[in-house]
């Protein structure tokens, strides 16, 4: 089973409208991530 340690309390506010894109492998470790401002961009 993973561990998932440490969490920290770090947040990041998005503003309205954003959307926040990820891509994660088979193993669900987070490779990549981009934020954006509307959904056509």
């Amino acid at each position: 089973m993973k561990n998932n340690q440490p969490v920290t309390n770090n947040e990041k506010m998005m503003l309205d409208g954003e959307i926040l894109v990820t891509k994660t492998n088979l193993k669900g470790i987070t490779e990549f991530q981009h934020p954006l401002k509307e959904w056509g961009v």
